[in-house]
């Protein structure tokens, strides 16, 4: 077997590069059904599927879904996130579903569960990993916890993506591929490479596309030195692609001197895309001009830690999405209730989706004439009137434009990987809780930091807090 890995540097394209030899792959007369294409995302194996010219394939799919397909499971059979909430209410630990970006707004469940998965994502007993956290709830609770959650889920023959992989990892993947693409490769666990190992026994040849230095899910589990010890376990060899087309001079040299305090990484030498970029260091974000019309993407390390930000941009009034987390005054359920009103009142003709938006929070005589098609007398009424608002958001809703498309985005640093914006802002500040980790895992924190500078194409803003990471 023939291992050639990619190392791709933010903005070098190393999916596209993958998709390449996708295609290069299939133009060489491999049959479509004989290549396998495990991605983290559904976008990339789409457009892989695009590539060999199918509208499905068992081959082709992210790592869970290949294991779900191959193990024979039922949808039913899946932990999501109303069967949490009915253990977290049998077992009196409460699970909010949140993701550790939230990590002031979850509960001791959602704690556990992390430090679970990652155990059995790295063969690790899950006491030893508890110990070595910063130790939510009690060890005796942890224990519990983890006894009762296997006991559930035997009891219901219930399976999380971590057994699917367990399953997969202890008995046959049978794909039948000659050559294997990989995908994000930096993000995989010891676990999802025991996987990756099975699918790709017999296939002549293998391609990993990855990059370690963004690899920034290690608090799941994900091995950032996994793929360079898989390339060197099969003797194979790696590439680095060596020109972004994203990142200008001056954003590509400050990303670069914080990326080298890691010792131990794969080197990898690339160039910028040629134009010089400009970075800024401020002491706080008052001090940052943030207007509507410029491509601006907002990151901080947690959502908590954009609040004051989307605060000030809610009372200026200026236009902005949220990108991960709860949605964001201009996206909304409220928001989409309005702007369906607005057009009711003007009376251009309302799609199921207006119509829909309007039910769900009008009030009852406005679902009452909505049912009888009454438009006329509604559109007497002002939206304050007719819709459910939460009084504190009423002042906003009759103020904001929410016809314009906004150009400023806020995300957290995890869910921007793999987006860009012209102008990055990033929030430094930190949790008391990401501060403790970055305390005894720099190098992951030095990773996460690198990965949000990095998502700027032109301007990029440093805001320096009061409990900022050093950039």
């Amino acid at each position: 077997m023939r291992v050639h890995a990619i190392y791709g540097p933010p903005g070098t394209g190393k999916t596209t590069e993958l998709l390449r030899r996708v295609q290069e792959t299939k133009d060489a007369g491999v049959l479509p059904e004989k290549i396998a294409f495990m991605s983290f995302t559904r976008a990339a194996a789409s457009e892989a599927l695009s590539r060999l010219g199918l509208k499905r394939s068992d081959n082709v799919s992210t790592i869970h879904a290949l294991a779900f397909r191959h193990l024979g499971l039922q949808q039913s059979q899946v932990v999501d996130h109303a069967k949490l909430r009915d253990f977290a209410s049998v077992v009196g630990i409460p699970i909010i579903g949140k993701s550790p970006e939230d990590d002031e707004e979850r509960g001791d469940g959602d704690f556990y569960l992390d430090l679970l998965n990652y155990a059995r994502s790295t063969f690790t007993h899950p006491s030893e990993v508890y110990d070595a956290s910063d130790r939510p709830g009690t060890r005796a609770e942890f224990d519990m916890f983890v006894r009762a959650y296997a006991e559930w889920k035997h009891t219901y023959g219930y399976y999380d993506f971590t057994d699917m992989l367990e399953r997969a990892s202890k008995g046959r993947v049978r794909t039948g591929a000659q050559v294997v693409f990989v995908d994000e490769a930096q993000d995989l666990s010891p676990l999802q490479w025991d996987v990756v190992d099975k699918v790709c026994r017999g296939a002549q040849e293998v391609h990993l596309a990855g990059d370690d230095d963004q690899a920034i899910y290690t608090w799941a589990g994900a091995d950032a030195h996994g793929m360079a010890r898989f390339t060197q376990k099969y003797k194979g060899d790696h590439h680095v692609l060596s020109l972004s087309y994203r990142l200008p001079v001056a954003v590509h040299a400050r990303s670069q001197e914080l990326i080298r305090r890691i010792v131990f990484r794969v080197d990898k030498e690339f160039s910028s895309k040629g134009h010089v970029g400009l970075v800024r260091v401020h002491g706080g974000v008052h001090s940052v001009g943030i207007q509507h019309g410029e491509d601006t993407l907002l990151l901080g390390r947690t959502h908590s830690v954009l609040r004051e930000i989307e605060q000030t941009l809610i009372e200026q009034r200026v236009p902005y999405v949220r990108e991960s987390g709860r949605p964001g005054m201009y996206q909304n359920r409220f928001a989409v209730a309005v702007r369906a009103y607005r057009k009711l009142v003007q009376g251009e003709r309302l799609t199921d989706s207006d119509r829909a938006a309007i039910f769900n929070a009008g009030t009852a005589r406005t679902r009452a004439a909505l049912e009888i098609g009454d438009h006329k007398t509604l559109s007497q009424y002002p939206f304050q009137m007719a819709l459910n608002i939460p009084y504190r958001m009423v002042d906003f809703y009759r103020d904001a434009d929410l016809d314009v498309k906004p150009t400023i985005r806020l995300s957290t640093i995890h869910a921007a990987k793999g987006r860009e914006a012209e102008r990055v802002v990033l929030l430094t500040d930190m949790t008391t809780r990401v501060g403790e980790t970055a305390d005894r895992r720099p190098d992951d924190e030095i990773r996460v930091w690198y990965v949000g500078m990095t998502r700027a194409k032109h301007t990029l803003d440093i805001v320096e807090g009061h409990n900022g990471f050093r950039l």
